[in-house]
């Protein structure tokens, strides 16, 4: 269930990216074949530009502006929904590492419980042997007494017979009465013995009872500190998934930032160019454009260069915009030469 909630999670930050990159990737690339379409012109155009021309160029960068405006919206749109995702990531973590306390908890009073288990269980199994000991001594007594009994009884037929056998009248009369209170004791004391023996017995297994009782408490609770420790060690592995998780999308996040400002300057730039450049300067020198054009084009190829390699396989690919880019960075070169010669 954990590792299913992390892969879900890794495949929605990737869907993040993708999305991102998909909602401002039109507009952006729009705006890179207008610079090449610009870039052209600039190259081309002589050192005094014409009032057509001039008009041609302002219209270029008028529009770019209006698509680095949008594509900043929609950047701006995505860093929410990037911040928002992140507040969740750190809820779950948050939710995580309490349940991480709380099965450390569990598990601390579960081994607690299993170490008190063992030790009543070696206190039963010590006085089981105790109670065992003990019936064997009641037993030995038991057999000790029906011994003597068997022994008196031997005794007390052999004193029976001699009333048949003609001797002296005092003799024959005592014997019968020593045998039969010695009979009388004999019973006695075996109705003790059998009587502690019984009770031997009962003690015996009553500790045998609890012996197995307690034996069943220890191996559930094995079983639960095992599953425990499981458990734990799943809500561990987890955290560090979903902290990998919310670093890429912190990395994400300040990806998309970069841009986003990149987006912004681009925007200021060709705010101040179009709101600055007057007709009279544009027809003395073409370098009025070029050197803010250059500026622009820095920071357009510092969002392509800064941009995941996952991200510019989605731009390359999944726009079909691959050619435009490299149209970009020629002409970019081109410009640069260009600007680097007027200096």
């Amino acid at each position: 269930m954990y590792i299913n909630c992390v892969l879900v999670l890794f495949r929605e930050t990737a869907s993040k990216e993708k999305s991102f990159v998909l909602a401002v990737a039109p507009s952006f690339i729009e705006r890179l074949q207008a610079f090449n379409d610009l870039s052209v012109i600039l190259i081309d155009a002589d050192e005094v530009i014409k009032g057509a021309e001039y008009e041609q160029i302002r219209s270029f960068i008028l529009k770019a502006k209006q698509s680095f405006e949008l594509s900043e919206c929609k950047a701006s749109g995505q860093l929410q929904l990037t911040d928002e995702e992140y507040e969740r990531l750190i809820a779950k973590i948050g939710e995580l590492q309490r349940q991480r306390e709380n099965k450390e908890t569990e598990h601390k009073n579960l081994s607690d419980e299993l170490a008190s288990n063992q030790r009543m269980l070696q206190s039963y199994r010590q006085s089981l042997e105790n109670a065992r000991s003990h019936l064997a001594s009641t037993q030995k007594t038991l057999n000790e007494i029906r011994a003597r009994m068997e022994h008196d009884e031997a005794v007390r037929n052999a004193g029976i017979g001699l009333m048949f056998i003609p001797i002296v009248g005092p003799i024959i009369g005592e014997c019968p009465n020593l045998i039969f209170s010695s009979s009388l004791t004999s019973t006695l004391y075996l109705n003790n013995a059998t009587g502690a023996k019984n009770q031997a017995e009962s003690e015996v297994q009553c500790w045998v009872g609890r012996v197995e009782s307690t034996s069943r408490d220890l191996s559930n609770c094995e079983t639960k500190v095992k599953e425990k420790m499981t458990e734990i060690s799943n809500v561990k592995m987890n955290l560090e998934e979903i902290e990998k998780v919310k670093q890429e999308l912190s990395r994400q996040r300040s990806s998309v930032a970069a841009i986003q400002e990149k987006l912004r300057a681009a925007v200021r730039v060709l705010g101040k160019l179009t709101g600055t450049a007057s007709v009279a300067e544009a027809q003395t020198r073409k370098f009025v454009f070029l050197e803010p054009i250059m500026v622009i084009l820095q920071e357009i190829h510092d969002i392509v260069a800064g941009i995941s390699e996952k991200v510019q396989y989605l731009l390359c690919h999944e726009t079909g915009v691959k050619n435009t880019i490299d149209c970009f960075e020629q002409n970019s070169k081109k410009l640069k030469a260009l600007c680097d010669k007027n200096c």
